[in-house]
């Protein structure tokens, strides 16, 4: 009896690639590379096939003639355990096992961007509505990418500063979801474009605080816009509530009483918008009167005899045309009489004394200014007067010359000693050049009462000496005698008289400046 016996080696199957633990992520493609070897078998008899001990059968191949096989299966995510057998036409068979890792993507976020609608003075930035999921897991973590009109504008960063953002402008983010094994979620992605910056109002000042009825109010205001662009201004004037004008004028005026409010509106605009606006107001004062035109009467008054009498002779005016009254008030030299209305008696003078009539006007809300106007009260002047010695003088530069003066008033000098309430000076100027009419040219001195002296009667004249310097230019000059009794305000000048020579007729014929006294100065 004969036994046949066949020994035979199965085949043997080498994996290529990838490498046994190799990770793959979800989306990529894997390709299996083995080789098969077969002592007996040509390799294309041979039958290979895949399985996985997560996804289970996975195909079987034919090897090529030099016995390389491949498998791209589609593995599920997670770990697999891979097995590939080789199977021969006996039933022979050969295995290798190996291990793959398929990494899972984490799942894409929902994202926003804000705000919704950005100008040019607001920065971007993304917020995480749904966040990443990661199949295995992990925390995933996130990248940005971001363009501007279409070209890429940065990466890494949730948000843009607003100094990069300008009006008219198109950005997009796009953020992906990492997770720590390479797997890349799908794009998220939001867009936005930068709209117009509305303009704004930096400053709004009404003029004048205190505005009455005759004031033109203004309104100065202060713009910027963002994107730069060209503002207009729109003025809305309100008075009391009331609309009176509209458009682009500042300032109003004439279109208001005193006690109204008035109120602007003021609103900028660029070419696409209008901004915010604001607004200002100012209430319209009362006007007071001004000062009324006074004159005081008479213009030369004398003490003790002329009664002062103070009046309008032109009113004020009063923007509102508010009916105006008037207070009466005299001060004396600078100080309030106490007396008012619009008269003071003559009794109440006394001479050199200086009266103001100050009148107040109202016109019931408030005063206003005062008018004013001036008297000095003059001193009876002296009966009689005469320049007395000498008759004429020749001096030099510079030298004194001592002048004599009489003088009479009636009830004054005619007793013994000074008579009171006279005052006398000694002065020389140009020949020809009257003091009488014009004295700011002559060079005054004052004089001195010296001794009584007889007229129609014993001691009815006071005589005065004065004392001169003569002037530093020599030439022809004259000199004269002056009296006052109400110190200052008005004075007698005494010259010789006509014809008369020393202790001539002086004032009884009235003054003459060819009748004063000649005066030569010699170098």
């Amino acid at each position: 009896d004969n036994v046949s016996i066949d020994v035979a080696a199965g085949p043997g199957i080498e994996l290529l690639s990838p490498t046994s633990g190799s990770l793959f992520q979800e989306s990529d493609r894997i390709t299996i590379q083995a080789t098969v070897t077969d002592p007996e078998d040509s390799p294309d008899t041979i039958t290979v096939t895949l399985a996985s001990d997560r996804d289970g059968d996975l195909g079987s191949a034919s090897p090529d003639s030099d016995g390389d096989v491949s498998f791209s299966p589609d593995l599920s995510v997670g770990s697999h355990v891979l097995t590939l057998t080789a199977t021969d036409g006996d039933g022979l068979s050969g295995t290798e096992r190996f291990t793959l890792v398929v990494n899972g993507a984490p799942s894409a976020p929902t994202i926003s961007l804000s705000p919704a609608s950005p100008v040019t003075t607001d920065g971007l930035s993304v917020a995480i509505v749904t966040a990443s999921v990661d199949p295995e897991g992990d925390t995933p973590t996130y990248t940005y990418s971001w363009t501007r009109d279409g070209a890429s504008a940065g990466s890494g960063t949730a948000s843009i500063a607003a100094s990069s953002t300008a009006k008219g402008q198109e950005w997009t983010v796009q953020v992906v979801a990492r997770d720590g094994d390479g797997g890349v979620s799908a794009a998220a992605t939001a867009s936005v474009t930068i709209v117009n910056s509305a303009p704004v109002l930096t400053s709004l000042v009404l003029t004048p605080a205190d505005a009455y009825v005759d004031s033109t109010l203004e309104a100065a205001v202060g713009t910027s816009d963002a994107d730069g662009d060209t503002v207009t201004v729109t003025y809305d004037w309100y008075v009391d509530g009331a609309r009176v004008r509209s458009g682009t004028a500042n300032s109003l005026s004439g279109l208001f009483e005193k006690d109204q409010t008035v109120e602007v509106v003021v609103t900028p605009e660029d070419d696409e918008d209008e901004g915010d606006s604001d607004d200002a107001s100012v209430d319209i004062l009362n006007s007071p009167p001004g000062a009324p035109t006074v004159v005081v009467t008479p213009e030369d008054p004398y003490a003790y005899d002329d009664m002062l009498t103070c009046t309008v002779t032109d009113s004020s005016d009063d923007a509102d045309d508010d009916s105006v009254t008037y207070t009466y008030a005299w001060w004396v030299d600078g100080a309030d009489s106490g007396r008012t209305g619009r008269t003071v008696a003559g009794s109440a003078t006394a001479p050199g004394e200086e009266w103001e009539c100050r009148v107040t006007p109202d016109d019931g809300d408030e005063a206003g200014d005062i008018g004013t106007a001036r008297v000095v009260v003059l001193g009876d002047p002296v009966d009689y007067a005469h320049l007395q010695y000498p008759c004429s003088a020749t001096v030099a530069t510079g030298d004194e010359l001592d002048v004599y003066g009489w003088v009479y008033e009636l009830g004054v000098t005619d007793s013994t000693g000074e008579g009171a309430g006279i005052d006398a000076q000694v002065g020389y100027g140009a020949w020809g050049d009257d003091p009488s009419i014009d004295d700011s040219d002559w060079e005054w001195f004052d004089a001195a009462y010296f001794a009584d002296k007889d007229g129609l009667s014993t001691n009815d004249n006071d005589e005065y000496l004065g004392t001169l310097t003569a002037p530093d230019t020599a030439g022809a000059y004259a000199y004269v005698f002056r009296f006052t009794t109400d110190f200052g305000a008005s004075w007698i000048y005494a010259d010789l008289g006509p014809e008369s020579g020393c202790g001539g007729l002086g004032t009884t014929d009235g003054f003459d400046i060819d009748d004063a006294a000649p005066l030569t100065v010699t170098d």
